[in-house]
């Protein structure tokens, strides 16, 4: 029980603590424990009391210190008769705090009635809410975008992985980039990745992932205004054109509004440091660009 409980338990029933304090030989005077809701009569009677009943002797030492004033009341009444009144006291405050809580402190029966209509609300509330299990799934995928001076590249990325865009994945972009005749120097490299964050509270899925994805390519890489864009990887491709299709059916030129865009879809930077035999289905998807130039 918490300290500060039990003491307003013990007020309540009338029932004052007291601790036991004896004076040490040549120690320090100690502070005066002030007591509240006392009355001073209380006070004088069991001082009076208790100096009939303590004596004091001399140790023969000037430094022999003798209790405080309140020795008598920091100790409970040693008489039998004093006991029993004080039993008898205990009692009936006990029986008038139960007499209390039963009475005043019982709840009405309109404040019944409040609570039941306010637990029906709840219960209708949370059986038309949607439950967390019931939500869509959450898509996973991680994505490299770049750009150089002919085009927007979208690749994928293992979303477990923690190195990034490394060096290799870079030096085999370039590659391709030359291989088509166009500037190798890649700029304004960055990641994104979804779920931005693991928090089950937050609803992440397949729309919401696209429309960040959207909103992030037109703020940060000016998507609408790029002539070649090439999307490597299934996730590039899904997320970026909104996409139902197998990847397979997504490969080669896509089809879209703008006629000044040419979007091809091919296999990602990463499949191909894995797998080299992808290579050449993936020129095959980009001779497109090459033959158009």
């Amino acid at each position: 029980m918490i300290e500060q409980q039990r003491q307003e338990y013990l007020k309540a029933m009338g029932i004052t603590s007291w601790y036991s304090r004896y004076s040490l030989a040549h120690a320090l005077p100690s502070n005066p424990l002030l007591w509240t809701d006392v009355s001073t009569s209380s006070i004088s009677q069991i001082e009076a009391d208790d100096t009939k009943r303590v004596d004091f002797q001399e140790t023969g030492s000037s430094a022999a210190t003798s209790l405080p004033n309140l020795h008598g009341f920091l100790h409970t009444p040693k008489r039998s008769e004093e006991k029993r009144s004080l039993q008898n006291q205990t009692v009936v405050l006990s029986q008038q705090l139960k007499s209390v809580i039963n009475t005043d402190e019982s709840p009405s029966q309109d404040l019944i009635n409040n609570q039941q209509v306010e637990s029906k609300n709840k219960a209708t509330d949370l059986s038309s809410a949607q439950p967390v299990s019931s939500r869509q799934p959450v898509p996973t995928f991680r994505l490299a975008v770049c750009t150089c001076q002919d085009a927007l590249i979208i690749t994928d990325l293992p979303y477990s992985s923690r190195e990034g865009f490394t060096k290799q994945h870079q030096s085999l972009l370039m590659n391709i980039l030359a291989a088509l005749n166009w500037s190798v120097s890649l700029k304004d490299i960055n990641i994104f990745s979804w779920p931005f964050t693991h928090q089950q509270m937050i609803d992440q899925h397949r729309q919401i992932a696209l429309d960040a994805l959207s909103r992030y390519l037109d703020c940060h890489y000016d998507y609408n205004n790029h002539t070649n864009i090439l999307l490597l990887g299934r996730d590039a491709a899904e997320f970026t054109l909104n996409a139902d299709k197998p990847f397979e059916q997504l490969r080669g030129k896509q089809k879209v509004n703008n006629d000044k865009q040419r979007i091809v879809v091919t296999y990602s930077i990463d499949e191909l440091l894995k797998i080299p035999q992808y290579k050449r289905e993936t020129w095959a998807d980009l001779v497109t660009l090459v033959a158009e130039q």
